[in-house]
């Protein structure tokens, strides 16, 4: 596995228990239905890692 391929990996496997934690939470917190509730982690998580990409390749370069 390329150095890419495990980084792409961890990051998925980050964010898919981060989802699976913070969903409950939101559900709990906020008192919205779940499936509003995953969308908006999901949602979290896709610009979390957006953002860790562009930082990180800023900071690389």
């Amino acid at each position: 596995m390329t150095a890419n391929q495990r980084k792409l990996v961890q990051a998925l496997l980050y964010e898919t228990g981060a989802v699976i934690v913070v969903t409950p939470i939101v559900v709990w917190v906020f008192d919205h239905d779940v499936a509003s509730s995953f969308w908006l982690s999901v949602a979290m998580s896709t610009i979390a890692v957006a953002w860790n990409y562009l930082f990180n390749s800023g900071f690389e370069a």
